[in-house]
């Protein structure tokens, strides 16, 4: 197609155990003006054949095969050859639902941004719930400072943004992480679809899986340089900083729970009200984490709630007392239990 509104982005690397339904999945979108650009990424396994094969049944498909690189450098590579004004993201093993382009066509129509993702739904050997994103521009920027705020299969960015930036090869397993935080510092702006448009499939070959220690240094530093911008902005006292982090990411098993209260009581203070939510949201969580393993937790959350004054939500307060009381940390199995309770309860 020479002028599709979408490019549809596909990197795939031995994909062949769920390639068929992701493929599908597009090519059955209600939206039709797109084209599906496909590089096999040097496969091992019958992935090209199965292409190949979709290749003969649809013009729309576009596709490349050639030796292994990394993910970042095939993301440029397809972008330097998309002719849409959008790119639309999509991995091997996930989704779509039929309506995902419609709906991110017609929510863009309503609300100006340059990169646009969704609610998703877990499948695979999980619980099945769902992720919610945060919908507004200065919600999303602030989520930001606690994890990434997009799944990157959902999401769908101008054209022109990401030639622009490009994707780090040099943040390989953490390229969109690092793509947003780098659009965040610019001023493009960001939000989500309030609804789910994706079917995300967690299983343990998938390659957040396979790499994870790795993907997690990669995202606590692009996490830290976010941090230094965002209190740089805001005219914040950064001296903290790295101490918050370390106890956000569990790296700190002893956790200074007045100096952490402080930093988001102060960004709070600096922050809209609706951001400022997103903040006790994600403060409230990391409680979450750490009541089973610190005996001051409660007392702490519940000075937090009342230092921005809002008043401790009850249902809160019973988590983090149940946590705190079993001692039921992070890497408890009861811990993951109670967490797929709650969000089939109240969530789901």
């Amino acid at each position: 197609m020479s002028n599709p509104t979408i490019s549809v982005a596909m990197p795939i690397y031995n994909g062949q155990q769920y390639l068929s339904e992701a493929i599908e999945s597009i090519l059955n979108q209600t939206f039709k003006n797109f084209e599906l650009i496909i590089i096999d990424d040097g496969s091992t396994d019958e992935s090209l054949k199965i292409l190949e094969k979709y290749q003969k049944l649809d013009t729309r498909i576009r596709l490349i095969s050639r030796e292994n690189r990394n993910l970042p450098t095939t993301l440029n590579q397809i972008v330097g050859l998309a002719n849409g004004k959008w790119i639309a993201r999509m991995d091997q093993d996930d989704i779509a639902l039929p309506n995902r382009f419609q709906a991110q066509i017609s929510w863009l129509a309503h609300n100006p941004a340059d990169i646009v993702g969704s609610w998703v739904k877990q499948i695979g050997g999980t619980s099945g719930r769902t992720i919610y994103f945060y919908e507004n521009d200065d919600e999303v920027k602030i989520d930001m400072l606690f994890r990434c705020p997009f799944a990157h299969s959902a999401v769908m960015m101008r054209t022109e943004l990401i030639r622009n930036l490009q994707y780090n090869s040099n943040q390989n397993k953490a390229e969109d992480y690092d793509l947003w935080s780098r659009a965040a510092q610019l001023g493009y702006r960001l939000g989500n679809v309030p609804e789910v448009l994706l079917m995300y499939r967690v299983h343990e070959t998938q390659m957040s899986n396979i790499s994870s220690e790795e993907q997690r240094n990669l995202t606590i530093s692009i996490q830290e340089r976010y941090w230094n911008f965002f209190f740089d902005r805001l005219n914040l006292e950064k001296l903290n900083i790295p101490l918050v982090l370390d106890s956000l990411n569990l790296i700190n098993k002893n956790h200074d729970l007045k100096a952490i209260s402080k930093v988001m009581v102060q960004l709070t203070e600096a922050s809209s009200v609706q951001a400022g939510l997103v903040i006790f949201r994600n403060t409230t969580n990391f409680f979450f984490k750490i009541a089973g393993t610190s005996d001051c937790a409660l007392n702490a959350w519940t000075n937090f709630c009342g230092s921005i004054g809002i008043r401790a939500p009850l249902l809160d307060w019973l988590k983090i007392f149940t946590l705190s009381t079993m001692g039921i940390s992070p890497s408890n199995e009861t811990f993951i239990k109670l967490k797929g309770i709650y969000f089939y309860i109240f969530r789901r």
